[in-house]
Parts: structure tokens; C-alpha cells; sequence
């Protein structure tokens, strides 16, 4: 086997639970089937997910023989799926609306109690359809619906706009400060007026930490103890690779100065007429990668954020583009042919 970085991104621990354990059992509940081995490191800026990558291409099988021998099941995902994104959407306009500090703390854990079935729910049924589309040919009508319901990413909705309120009102009942909430588990939350975490060990997990399932068996580390264990078992030299070519969504052809962002706080360097070299693209970030060039990603495929974007804006768009953000440079100067899906550095006298 080997572990493959799936993407990178700023999301925190609390909701980090939710695809973790997805992966590793609900999917089993659920379906019969689940992830034995993910990775999630937090290097205290953002989170990277690793996976192994004969594992992930057994499930995305998986799933297309599931489809394949009951017509209707992708369709009563998707169909899932949008409802369930909709009770998510309720649930986060109720909690902007509503003033969680007239409740008594059993009141609010119900609250907490009910927000975890919620949010639960609501990623079962989101990367159902997510997953099969690697795989699953869409007809028209399942297509539609799946970009629609791609377009509207709530778990960045309720990082935003729910849990700071949420995590702010635990803050006030119990002293520990609300950025160091945004590091415990869900059942911690729910637990926190019997037992309040360790506020070192959510310390530690603001720096790093590490959390793996391999067969079954976790793995949970913070502070120094990640950082090791991280360098120990994912930092090689062979992820530094030449071959820069990958899959096209929308073709064309431009020469342009590359511009490499991992976080999308390092959007902000992102320049008019730039290459956008990035691991996956989000709906946050469009509207500032509006006047790029082109787009390169290390993840994503024909229904990703990434081809959605540059088929609406017209510039080629080169995705699973083996690790580019390390390959690439900023300033680099790079032909785009996302005719052929490949990526050409040019020296001083092509350019």
C-alpha cells in the first residue's frame, strides 16, 4: 500500500470527526463497507487527509457495483442528500436566530446532542454521491442535481456561521476559551458540563496533532508526539516528482506565472492573469480566483469544485496533477495545454 494525500485544507477537529468517522464506521453501518486506512494531520495552520490508495480505489468499485446492480440507488443518495442538506440549513439559520444563552445546560446539551445527528446525517449522505461520481456515469438528471447539490458546501457554512456562536456560548459557561474548543470532539462538547477536557491537551492539538485508523486500530497524537510521528511515516523524498501532467475538465491552451496556494489565506497572493496551483479548489475561493489564467489541482475530477469554476469562467483547468504544489514554484513560468492534460515549465528563452 501506499499513503496518497487526498487534500489539504483549513478545517478544525470537532468537524474533522465527522468524515473520520464516516470513513472508518458509519460507511460500514451504512453500506457494509468502510475505510480501514485515513490519516488526519493538523500542522496547526491547516489539516492534511491521507489515504491508502488501493483502498480507495476498492471503494470507488465498490460503490459502482452497488449502483450497478440496484438502478435506482444513486438517486435515492443524491435524494438523501439534498434533504439532508436542507435540515443542515435550517439547523444553521435556527442557531444564527437563536439566543443559546437563555437555555440551562441540559437544554443545551440536547441542543449539542441534536446538532451531532444532524451534522452526522448530513455527511453520510454528502459523500455517497461524492464517491460514486468517481466511478458512476450520471444521466443528465443526476448530474444536475449533484452540481447543485456541489455548490453548496453547509459543513463550511456551519464552521462559519454556527459553531463560533455555539463554541463562544461553551466558552461562557466554563471558562475555556473558544478557540481552543475548536479542538475537541463532538462527545467532549456534549460531556463538557460533566467533565470538562483537558485544556493542555486541546492546547497541544491547536499545535498538532495526528489521528489515523489503520485496520481498525486508532492512532491519536498531539503536540510534539504528531509532529514526529507525521515526519516518521509521510514526509519522503518521493513525492518530489517531474511528471507534470494530469486529467483535463476544460480544455485549452495558455502560457502564464505560477502561483501556488495551499491555504486560502494564501489566496491573497493570487494575481490577475496567475496559474492557480493548488491541492482542490472550494467554493470560497471564487471569488477571488475569478481572473486567473488556469487552474491545477492535485485532487478532484469532471464534477470537482476546480472544473465547475474554470468551465464557468472559460480557462483550462488540469486536475490529479501528482503533487504540484511541491513540483511547481511560485513565479514559475508554465504552458498550460489542458488539450493533452500536461503542464510544461518554460526556461528564459521560451518565454
Amino acid at each position: 500500500m501506499a499513503w496518497i494525500k487526498n487534500f489539504v485544507r483549513k478545517d478544525y477537529l470537532y468537524m474533522l470527526y465527522y468524515p473520520f468517522t464516516t470513513y472508518r464506521l458509519w460507511w460500514k453501518e451504512f453500506l457494509g463497507f468502510n475505510l480501514k486506512k485515513v490519516i488526519f494531520y493538523w500542522n496547526g495552520e491547516y489539516y492534511e487527509s491521507w489515504r491508502d490508495d488501493v483502498e480507495i480505489e476498492e471503494f470507488y468499485i465498490y460503490l459502482k457495483k452497488l449502483c450497478g446492480n440496484d438502478k435506482n440507488k444513486l438517486d435515492s443518495w443524491i435524494d438523501q442528500a439534498i434533504k439532508n442538506n436542507l435540515i443542515l440549513e435550517n439547523h444553521i439559520s435556527t442557531i444564527a436566530s437563536f439566543n443559546l444563552s437563555n437555555v440551562s445546560n441540559e437544554e443545551f446539551v440536547s441542543f449539542l446532542r441534536k446538532t451531532h445527528r444532524i451534522i452526522k446525517s448530513y455527511w453520510i449522505s454528502y459523500t455517497l454521491p461524492l464517491f460514486a461520481s468517481k466511478k458512476v456515469e450520471f444521466n443528465p438528471s443526476q448530474k444536475e442535481n449533484f452540481l447543485n447539490l456541489r455548490k453548496k458546501t453547509l459543513y463550511v457554512d456551519f464552521q462559519v456561521k454556527a459553531l463560533p456562536k455555539i463554541l463562544s456560548e461553551i466558552s461562557r459557561r466554563t471558562g475555556i476559551n473558544d478557540d481552543l474548543l475548536y479542538f475537541a470532539f463532538p462527545d467532549e462538547l456534549i460531556n463538557i458540563f460533566k467533565r470538562k477536557p483537558c485544556v493542555e491537551e486541546l492546547k497541544r492539538r491547536k499545535k498538532s496533532y495526528f489521528w489515523k485508523n489503520e485496520n481498525n486500530n486508532i492512532e491519536f497524537l498531539s503536540g510534539v508526539e504528531a509532529q514526529k510521528k507525521y515526519d516518521e511515516l509521510l514526509v519522503r523524498d518521493e513525492d518530489i516528482d517531474i511528471n507534470l501532467k494530469g486529467v483535463s475538465v476544460n480544455k485549452g491552451k495558455i502560457i502564464g506565472t505560477a502561483r501556488v496556494v495551499v491555504t486560502e489565506h494564501s489566496l491573497k497572493t493570487l494575481g490577475k492573469n496567475d496559474i492557480l496551483v493548488t491541492l482542490m479548489v472550494r467554493p470560497s475561493f471564487y471569488s477571488k480566483i475569478k481572473n486567473c489564467k488556469a487552474i491545477i489541482t492535485e485532487e478532484g475530477g469532471i464534477n470537482s469544485h476546480a472544473a465547475i469554476l474554470a468551465r464557468e469562467l472559460g480557462i483550462p483547468c488540469i486536475v490529479q496533477v501528482k503533487n504540484a504544489t511541491k513540483n511547481i514554484e511560485n513565479g514559475e513560468k508554465l504552458e498550460v495545454d489542458a488539450d493533452k492534460g500536461m503542464i510544461r515549465k518554460l526556461f528564459i528563452n521560451e518565454q
